[in-house]
């Protein structure tokens, strides 16, 4: 039976139901047990789904361009740079953008990120802890225009906890904590990548041509958001970033974001090594997104660029 990973957002009331990515960096963020969602075939996809068609992205080359390698002290460092191209499909129009994400040097006095969660099978509470890191994130439409741009700060331990952490399926003990938490972590790491986008409005409203809004009555009654994870699955593929890390290993893990127990988004998330530059966010290179309910309405982001940031002295 294939396994699953549900990470619930407890039901609030809003006023205003804006930021959905930044709800889906909460819903990653906090969670509680119980919830129940309709079953639904999960969205493991053809590798060849995944790829980069260059001419979905003819501008990409005049951001940034290139794969670096980790080097020998494979940690991030203020500098490092990626590059996503995110196009959206659906029955009415067409797009595309870029997305720029730059680490910046730690703040003083270094700030740190504490989470409390439930997780696992037993819904175990642990306590995620992790400096944080500020990042510098730029959307910029087909033309190169900046639609938004600013800083926000992402838990360190996101860039070193990635999917294909998943992948290591060793039964936990109930009581081991310090294990608990690592595996959390894995499947917490694609949380760098929502973070980066959760302030956006403008890409906000991008996604609202793919997801359908909830009724007028569920604003008033509170909106549940749950992040949904199903069995990884182990692959190897030819891709820049991954012969950059020195390997061809890489991990699709199916997903779905839930809207008051309905599915709202099925994901497919490609994911390789978090390691640097690919670390900012946390090894994905590449998510396919379509509405269950109008599967002619995608959203589409790939990895197209990640630079090392200059050696400190």
């Amino acid at each position: 039976m294939a396994r699953s990973r549900t990470i619930p957002f407890p039901m609030r009331r809003y006023q205003r139901f804006n930021h959905l990515l930044l709800l889906l960096v909460l819903c990653i963020a906090c969670a509680v047990p119980g919830c129940v969602t309709p079953a639904l075939p999960p969205l493991l996809l053809p590798l060849a789904r995944h790829e980069v068609d260059p001419l979905d992205f003819p501008r990409a080359h005049e951001l940034l361009s290139g794969f670096d390698a980790p080097g020998d002290h494979p940690i991030p460092r203020p500098g490092d740079e990626i590059l996503f191209g995110i196009a959206i499909e659906t029955p009415g129009e067409s797009g595309h953008w870029y997305l720029h994400i730059t680490l910046l040097p730690p703040e003083v006095p270094e700030q740190t990120w504490v989470q409390p969660v439930m997780f696992g099978r037993t819904r175990r509470q642990i306590t995620l802890e992790s400096p944080l890191a500020t990042i510098h994130a730029t959307l910029r439409d087909a033309d190169l225009h900046v639609i938004y741009e600013g800083t926000t700060s992402v838990p360190e331990m996101f860039f070193s906890h990635g999917l294909m952490l998943t992948l290591d399926d060793t039964p936990i003990p109930p009581d081991d904590i310090e294990a608990l938490t690592a595996q959390a972590w894995a499947y917490m790491g694609i949380a760098a990548f929502a973070q980066a986008l959760g302030r956006f409005e403008a890409f906000e409203r991008l996604i609202w041509k793919v997801v359908d809004r909830p009724p007028a009555w569920a604003l008033l009654t509170g909106v549940t958001l749950t992040l949904e994870f199903d069995e990884p699955s182990p692959t190897t593929l030819d891709h820049p970033a991954l012969a950059a890390a020195g390997t061809d290993e890489a991990v699709q893990v199916p997903m779905a974001l839930i809207m008051n127990r309905r599915t709202a988004l099925r994901l497919s998330v490609l994911a390789g090594p978090a390691v640097p530059p690919v670390s900012l966010s946390a090894g994905t290179l590449s998510i396919e997104g379509e509405n269950p309910r109008r599967a002619e309405a995608r959203v589409r982001a790939k990895l197209l660029a990640a630079r090392r940031g200059p050696l400190l002295p």
